[in-house]
């Protein structure tokens, strides 16, 4: 999750993965921060303590961050890449995860619905 002054949603975002990842091992949540001035970080560490927090010291954008910072942090069989206002619904990402199982598949996204948090 790539953040830049989100503090007034990045906390629901990572309190919703709990419940999303029901049925897969999540092994990793990181939050990548573009430098924000508000408490962002201070929220998401809140929200969910195991996050690692990936302080990228200046803005650089919501592609650098994720190339340049999140996909390096571990070995992944897959990896979700969410906005800082996004929640997942529960069990959302083990549908996510099932659908990578096809032949041939290396991506799959979930339909996003305003205010409905699936």
């Amino acid at each position: 999750m790539v953040t830049y002054n989100s503090a007034d949603v990045v906390g629901p975002s990572l309190r919703a993965l709990r419940a999303g990842a029901v049925g897969i091992d999540l092994v990793r949540v990181v939050v990548v921060d573009n430098s924000s001035r508000d408490d962002t970080v201070d929220v998401a560490r809140r929200a969910l303590p195991e996050v690692e927090v990936v302080q990228m010291g200046e803005n650089r954008g919501y592609a650098a961050a994720i190339n340049g910072a999140g996909l390096k942090h571990g070995d992944h069989d897959a990896v979700v890449v969410l906005n800082p206002d996004t929640e997942v619904g529960p069990g959302s990402l083990r549908v996510l995860a099932e659908a990578l199982e096809g032949p041939g598949v290396g991506f799959s996204c979930q339909r996003c619905v305003a205010g409905t948090a699936r």
